[in-house]
């Protein structure tokens, strides 16, 4: 099992960088938690955050698409799903999820990330959006882009060009949905 930082090689799809993911964890500043599947190479990030019906894998697609336009993404479980959990002490799990994408964007700054964009789908919106509100400086408070709908599937073309606009100049957050 992964621990700290570690990543978990899951198999031959991490020979190419853009066709597979790897499975990595890392904490959560409460003492959760959080896995994550890491697509592409590069210096420019993105992390991916799910709706309240989904998970990490249902951002393959899209993740797919950011990792061959050059961006190294990770698709991320909120704590309470997959094997993603809060710390010993964690009292309301849904307040407390912009800890993971906090995490996340940590955990990518200290792989080499220059910059950081958020999107994050319905549920995963909200947690960008107080992740932007309450982790500055490690995430810019302007948005990099705010959207609609119900499911992450239906705007990948969407949330590429908004990624391709925002990464490069400095961090970004993205909420999904109402915010």
């Amino acid at each position: 099992m992964p621990t700290d930082y570690e990543a978990d090689s899951g198999g031959s799809d991490n020979d190419n960088p853009f066709g597979g993911s790897q499975e990595v964890s890392f904490p959560a500043k409460d003492g959760g938690v959080v896995y994550a599947d890491l697509y592409g190479t590069g210096d420019h990030c993105v992390v991916l955050v799910h709706g309240m019906k989904f998970d990490k894998a249902s951002w393959k697609e899209q993740a797919s698409q950011l990792a061959s336009a050059g961006f190294r993404v990770a698709a991320i479980d909120l704590r309470g799903y997959g094997k993603s959990h809060g710390g010993p002490k964690s009292s309301s799990p849904r307040d407390e999820m912009y800890l993971d994408v906090l995490a996340a964007a940590d955990y990518l700054r200290g792989h080499g990330a220059k910059t950081v964009a958020v999107i994050g789908a319905s549920m995963g919106g909200g947690a960008s959006a107080n992740a932007a509100i309450k982790g500055a400086p490690r995430l810019h408070r302007s948005p990099g882009f705010i959207g609609s709908g119900s499911h992450p599937e239906s705007r990948t073309n969407q949330h590429a060009e908004a990624v391709r606009h925002s990464a490069g100049r400095s961090d970004h957050a993205a909420g999904e949905g109402t915010i």
